[in-house]
């Protein structure tokens, strides 16, 4: 009939075994078609096998998000492109804001509010080298010896480290990972509790690094905050004379081009990482990672018995933020145990 292995996992609606094949299968295996003209995907489709389906499709589009990220956008990002921004950002608030000849003699108060800005701006660039560089939680791999048909005859079922998921095996790195962690096909690496690859930190966002990422985005919200309140304030204060036909927003891009531009840069990347920072909070607080939530259907350990999405790490939003707050990250078996403990009751 022309069909795949991973054909027949969907014919006979194998959600362990669909799992498998698209981890340790290839990418072009997703886009076969049987003697019928169906791909896998459309198969499960077809039958109406929501999950399945779930699985193939997020498959396809990681695939060619893969192949996008490897060939255009690589391992480099956009952290140089980032980099460079902060930088002209700075030098903008220094020659338009603070030290501007077409702006008034600035005040001590303003003055000292100015260097907490380029002082805080200074350390948010010490932070952005940090999670840039130190490792998310690369897990060490074993590259030698087994293939992964090897492998998964090898698999030590008592092993801790496997709960029966075949989501953790990963063909690429030849290990069996822990619950939450992910290949991330940009650092080639598996990543212990994968929360997302960030490109514009050049590097993923882990077990290891989401505390620095956190406090690099707060930082960034906090001297971007301060830069918009000094050039606010430089601006409207400062004395001018309009005539009847126009408007004091005409008058300042015209006199102060600089002040604007450093204005509308500013509020730009405020307004970017306000909403990282307000997504990683809303995730912190869940204790669900970025890629769990994006991808909930393909990860069993996310289902209650109903099929229903059900989070087992989720103490309530008050000891997730305080065990975040005092280690960096959630401790998934001390986390898990009262939810899977009262299921089992």
């Amino acid at each position: 009939m022309g069909c795949t292995p991973l054909h027949w996992a969907v014919i006979r609606g194998s959600l362990e075994v669909c799992t498998l094949l698209v981890h340790a299968g290839t990418k072009q295996e997703l886009t076969l078609r049987d003697r019928g003209g169906f791909t896998p995907l459309q198969l499960a489709a077809d039958k109406g096998q929501r999950h399945l389906s779930n699985i193939l499709s997020n498959a396809t589009k990681v695939s060619f998000g893969d192949k996008y990220c490897s060939g255009r956008l690589g391992k480099v990002g956009y952290a140089p492109i980032l980099f460079s921004y902060l930088v002209i950002l700075m030098i903008l608030f220094l020659k338009s804001i603070v030290f501007a000849s077409d702006f008034s003699r600035i005040t001590a108060a303003v003055g000292l509010w100015s260097w907490a800005a380029i002082s805080l701006a200074l350390a948010s660039q010490v932070v952005f080298y940090r999670v840039s560089r130190n490792t998310p939680g690369y897990i060490k791999t074993n590259t030698e010896g087994l293939d992964p048909k090897e492998l998964l005859m090898g698999i030590d079922l008592s092993s801790s480290t496997f709960t029966g998921s075949w989501s953790q095996l990963c063909p690429t790195c030849k290990i069996v990972r822990p619950v939450r962690s992910k290949h991330c096909p940009i650092c080639k690496q598996c990543v212990e509790q994968f929360d997302h690859h960030c490109p514009w930190i050049s590097n993923c966002v882990g077990k290891r690094n989401k505390w620095d990422f956190l406090v690099f985005l707060c930082m960034g919200i906090a001297t971007t905050l301060l830069g918009a309140a000094v050039g606010f304030h430089r601006l409207w204060t400062e004395p001018i004379i309009l005539s009847s036909s126009e408007s004091w927003t005409h008058f300042m891009v015209t006199k102060h081009p600089g002040a604007v531009l450093f204005m509308f840069m500013d509020i730009f990347l405020l307004t970017g990482a306000l909403i990282l920072t307000v997504a990683q909070a809303v995730m912190i607080a869940r204790n669900l990672t970025t890629n769990e939530a994006a991808n909930q259907s393909r990860y069993t350990y996310l289902r209650g018995p109903d099929g229903r999405f059900r989070n087992p790490y989720n103490q309530g939003w008050q000891k997730n933020c305080a065990y975040f707050l005092v280690n960096g990250y959630n401790n998934d078996e001390e986390a898990a145990w009262p939810t899977l403990q009262q299921t089992v009751e």
